[in-house]
């Protein structure tokens, strides 16, 4: 799409798009922007191939990646696509899916823990018993590339992955809202008998 845009307004086809004029001149806005879509076009599908070919990465990898991705959008670039030139935090961007993906991961995986014990009368043993009834395979926990972890508590049960800071503690530091680095994410249940009570 960007590679077609920029060869749209190499060709001059910018002053059909109807954008406020900078100079005061639509000829001198088609000509500048003719020559930014020349000249950034190559750096651009570049930087582009790259985001691709780190986005093509597991999750558990991009964020590594991104820690050594210094090659940024070029700045000289037609008006059109100036909100995309600059500085952009990959690698907090990543952190971000890595910790939704993960939320999602583990809500799958008690969904099926849940069903598991209602059609059970108990809590599976590990993960494996909700294959493939449950769930088709265990979910992997995005930080690590390792199976969601699930441990038995003294009134429940808890899923969680490692967090952003890539420490197991066991779940004891599970979070359920962004923010807290230094916390597993996950979700703990509760045996039937302890729910609705005051924590």
């Amino acid at each position: 799409m960007v590679h077609q845009f920029l060869d749209f307004v190499g060709d001059g086809g910018s002053s059909s798009i109807g954008l406020v004029s900078r100079t005061g001149s639509r000829d001198v806005d088609e000509f500048l922007d003719r020559g930014k879509a020349r000249g950034c076009h190559a750096a651009y599908l570049r930087y582009l191939n790259q985001c691709v070919e780190i986005a093509k990465l597991p999750p558990e990898q991009q964020v590594e990646r991104l820690r050594h991705f210094d090659l940024q959008p070029p700045d000289n670039v037609p008006r059109l696509l100036m909100p995309t030139a600059g500085s952009v935090d990959f690698k907090w961007l990543a952190e971000r899916f890595q910790g939704g993906l993960a939320f999602l991961r583990c809500a799958i995986v008690a969904v099926a823990v849940e069903r598991y014990r209602i059609a059970h009368g108990r809590w599976p043993n590990h993960l494996d018993e909700l294959v493939p009834r449950y769930l088709a395979n265990v979910p992997t926990d995005p930080f690590d590339g390792q199976p969601v972890r699930y441990r038995r508590l003294k009134d429940g049960m808890i899923i969680y992955t490692i967090g952003e800071d890539q420490k197991d503690n066991g779940g004891q530091r599970v979070r359920i809202q962004a923010g807290a680095p230094d916390r597993d994410v996950g979700f703990q249940l509760w045996d039937p008998e302890r729910r609705r009570q005051d924590r």
